[in-house]
């Protein structure tokens, strides 16, 4: 079972808002549906209900599991009890079991989702509950497992070659392809720099496949081989908000220390100072997470448009000596892009979610809190524990500072590094 029938999905969740704004329910699941042409039908072996009076108009929504997407088309007409009138033409539906009938105008969808997204916001990252100090609740389902991949400078080889594109002078970005070779482009490489054959240098501005990406500028004609300088940055994902954890090598690295998580300005110490002690260009042993301004070319989508909003990079030092496949955990971005998806917390917060979002609402058409708020700040401590008891280990490990080891395995944790080779003292 994927998610509980008990769940609250996207589709429920707007009908509810929707009927707390004084605008109508919507009709949804009663039954199958079949589609021949501009018609549809209720399947009445299925159910006992009809089309609704107020189906001459509206949205009709369903979903194609093959191509994971749903399709709308405007109603057009209620012809009968069982058979309404649509846009669209050409697809044919046989027994459909995820549909949705929404009655709202463009404008009540969007005072819908508005209220839906004020409510997640406040749910996802919600004030400090009274009495607990001033400390808000980190959800622990927000903070999921990730990996990503820091890597050494890609140098200019034999064999390894890449072409170029036309020039988009609309968006200023030139599409840079792999032409031979066992390297690969990869997503963290956006905002590092690109270099031709001839020794010009262009921005690496998005990320299209392992085999493709963007370049700032007219980069066009410029095939040959190629090199990649990282300047030790590396873009992380567009759903990160924020690591919760120190960064971990993969165990095939056989490392045995984490990359310490710090600032920005000490980086940047560690670079200016480095003065042959540790290679500059090593196993990485600090990370700094940099945000990203939305004017910044580096925040480029893979299409090559900007994107509006926060993303981060991280700078580490010393630059990695090798490809890397690190993990941690981190703050997650959510969204709300299909009707059948669930917001994310499961059945175990529903009540709090709609509660959260139906505050909201309440919000919007009274201008002030009201009991939907009280029921949301009820709901608020139940979650709150239940996330507690649910993600909090029964142990927390051995408590000491290892004082009576004498510095046994000390050795183990930072390693002397002596022209670009690491040595643990084995």
């Amino acid at each position: 079972m994927a998610e509980s029938t008990l769940s609250l999905d996207f589709s429920e969740l707007r009908s509810e808002i929707a009927y707390a704004l004084g605008y109508r329910r919507s009709f949804r699941r009663h039954g199958q549906i079949d589609k021949s042409g501009n018609h549809v039908t209720l399947d009445s072996a299925t159910t006992s209900r009809s089309w609704p009076e107020w189906a001459t108009s509206g949205r009709l929504h369903w979903y194609t599991s093959s191509t994971e997407s749903w399709t709308t088309t405007n109603v057009t007409s209620r012809a009968s009890d069982t058979v309404l009138l649509v846009d669209e033409t050409s697809t044919t539906l046989t027994d459909a079991t995820e549909w949705l009938l929404t009655p709202w105008s463009q404008e009540e969808e969007d005072d819908i989702g508005a209220c839906i997204d004020s409510g997640l916001r406040q749910f996802y990252y919600p004030a400090p509950i009274p009495g607990e100090g001033n400390v808000s609740h980190n959800w622990s389902f927000l903070e999921p497992e990730f990996t990503f991949t820091i890597f050494a400078d890609y140098s200019e080889t034999t064999g390894e070659t890449v072409t170029c594109s036309a020039h988009n002078s609309t968006l200023d970005y030139t599409t840079v392809t792999i032409n031979a070779g066992s390297q690969v482009f990869r997503p963290e490489m956006v905002g590092q720099t690109f270099v031709a054959s001839d020794d010009v240098e262009f921005e690496i501005v998005g990320y299209v496949s392992s085999a493709a990406i963007l370049v700032a500028g007219n980069a066009s004609g410029k095939a040959g081989v190629y090199s990649i300088t990282t300047n030790a940055t590396f873009r992380l994902p567009d759903e990160h908000a924020g690591f919760t954890s120190d960064i971990s090598f993969s165990e095939s690295d056989n490392s045995y220390y984490s990359v310490e998580r710090t600032s920005i300005n000490r980086i940047l110490s560690l670079r200016q100072q480095n003065l042959g002690q540790i290679s500059p260009s090593a196993r990485p042993l600090y990370a700094a997470e940099v945000p990203i301004r939305a004017s910044d070319t580096r925040a480029f989508r893979t299409s090559g448009n900007a994107i509006r909003g926060l993303r981060y990079e991280l700078h580490v030092w010393p630059g990695p000596n090798g490809t890397y496949t690190m993990h941690a955990t981190h703050n997650e971005l959510q969204d709300t892009t299909s009707m059948n998806d669930f917001p994310m917390g499961g059945m175990a917060h529903g009540e709090t979610i709609l509660a959260s979002c139906l505050a909201a609402a309440e919000l919007k058409v009274e201008d002030k809190k009201g009991i939907h708020w009280q029921t949301y700040q009820e709901r608020l401590r139940a979650s709150v524990h239940r996330d507690r008891v649910q993600f909090t280990p029964t142990k927390f490990g051995y408590n000491g500072d290892k004082s009576d080891s004498r510095g046994q395995y000390d050795r183990y944790y930072k390693p002397a590094t002596y022209n670009s080779v690491e040595y643990f003292g084995d």
